[in-house]
């Protein structure tokens, strides 16, 4: 049985710059750093323009009278402002790494970057850095007579700005404060990741999935040279983050044929081999392809969710799992989680899975690993399955949101053999792993729900316990 092949321009993801720019992004985004620096850099822009116009307008008399001050009052409220805000934004540090301490503790180390991410937060840092260097800034061009040699200079816009900028640090404090509680709660960390997850399967999965689609076999590639091919190494080490197409084919021959041997998530080596490339390059810059062909792979130093939708899988399982340790038993968050996945799951289950092979122009790439839907089915609940057993309401939940995926692919139309199946066996898993002489009543209902369902009704353990 062959492999789908897509032919369309799917593969089109902006090539080598664009993966670049991803992934100076997604560092800027998973860091406290970035947001708060293009606060203060526009607080030192705004206090050079605003001090610029009052320099200039000393003997205007245009301005309202609320503006007016004096060198006294201007230095006290400038000072006060710069020092309590960055009193302020040393608080919402606090709560910050407060919060990160907690939620690594309660839920996974993984959601640190839900927290780092997090650009509620970074705005109100940023607020609160930007009025202290603003206010810093128009302290230093506060004149007094003695200073200037008989002329104040009277920042009148310049200090009213600076009292409106102090007045919404205190609201972005206090913002802080209230975002900091919420986010602790577990429907929050999980939201942010499904919300992600779902939109990174929007952004990279095909079409919906018909019949016709349940003969793509998307396992192993078939087909493949014989002959030794030129092989690419990586030269870092770290997870494989992202895999740009277009760069790769722009940087071979046409004709060429191409199997990546690692895929997004992947944990790599110096010298792990990333592709091998037939047929092999001759009379060319073997160091300008080398260095264009590993510009397709983006390599970092931890996973992300740009092309690794298992990562995401991997985060809410954690939440789940360490709800489900005897630590924390907390069995209604893992609960909540399998709900949550249950949602992912579907969003994927009715889309055709990722193509085994891409024809590009003439050229050929071949991805060796492809996740089908039983990998999907297993990566989003099989740890939690393991877990839960002993936990007959936490299964009832899993069961539960087993059997609504499957209704829900039969309601709308996307029911095909191989997500079924899917469905299928892990559902038999979890029955299973629910003991016959358990008379737990959600381990009853469970069977019944399961003896009920349109899709899996057939060959169900009976509802009634054993006698």
């Amino acid at each position: 049985m062959k492999p789908r092949r897509v032919a369309n321009d799917a593969w089109r993801d902006g090539g080598r710059a664009l993966v670049t720019i991803r992934s100076y992004i997604e560092s800027a985004r998973s860091s406290l750093f970035a947001v708060p620096v293009v606060w203060i850099v526009a607080a030192i822009g705004l206090s050079q323009l605003v001090t610029w116009i009052d320099l200039r307008t000393q003997d205007n008399d245009a301005f309202p009278g609320f503006l007016d001050t004096t060198v006294e009052s201007a230095r006290a409220l400038l000072g006060a402002i710069s020092s309590g805000t960055i009193g302020a934004a040393s608080v919402v540090f606090s709560l910050t790494l407060v919060a990160i301490q907690m939620s690594s503790s309660v839920y996974t180390s993984r959601v640190l970057r839900s927290f780092l991410r997090d650009r509620f937060q970074q705005n109100m840092i940023g607020i609160l850095l930007a009025t202290f260097t603003y206010s810093l800034l128009v302290l230093r061009e506060v004149r007094g007579p003695l200073d200037t040699e008989g002329s104040a200079y009277i920042l009148r816009l310049s200090v009213f700005l600076a009292v409106l900028f102090a007045i919404a640090a205190v609201f972005a404090l206090l913002a802080s404060i209230s975002h900091t509680s919420q986010s602790l709660r577990a429907s929050a960390v999980t939201r942010q990741l499904v919300e992600e997850m779902v939109e990174l399967v929007e952004e990279t999965f095909s079409d919906a999935a018909t019949d016709a689609d349940t003969d793509a076999h998307v396992g192993a590639a078939t087909g493949l040279p014989t002959e030794p091919g030129a092989v690419l190494t990586s030269d870092r080490r770290g997870w494989v983050q992202q895999i740009s197409f277009e760069a790769i084919r722009d940087a071979i021959d046409d004709g060429s044929t191409v199997r990546l041997d690692v895929s997004a998530g992947s944990y790599v080596g110096v010298g792990t081999p990333l592709l091998v490339l037939w047929p092999p390059p001759g009379d060319v810059d073997m160091a300008a392809l080398t260095d264009d062909l590993r510009g397709a792979f983006a390599i970092g130093n931890q996973r992300s969710l740009q092309q690794d939708l298992e990562f995401g899988f991997v985060m809410l399982e954690d939440i789940a799992n360490k709800a489900l340790s005897p630590g924390v038993n907390d069995p209604n968050t893992a609960a909540a989680v399998i709900e949550q996945l249950g949602e992912v799951v579907l969003a994927v289950l009715e889309r055709r899975p990722h193509a085994a092979t891409t024809m590009i122009d003439g050229c050929e790439i071949v991805r060796m690993r492809v996740a089908d839907h039983d990998d999907i089915v297993v990566a989003a609940f099989n740890q939690i399955r393991h877990f839960a057993v002993g936990q007959p309401t936490v299964q009832l939940v899993l069961i539960r949101t087993l059997v609504r995926i499957g209704d829900e692919l039969i309601r709308r139309r996307r029911d095909t053999p191989a997500a079924l199946d899917a469905l299928g066996a892990m559902l038999g898993h979890v029955l299973a792993d629910l003991s016959m002489e358990d008379r737990d009543p959600a381990a009853l209902h469970a069977r019944r729900m399961v003896a009920a369902s349109s899709w899996y009704g057939s060959g169900v353990p009976s509802a009634r316990p054993s006698e």
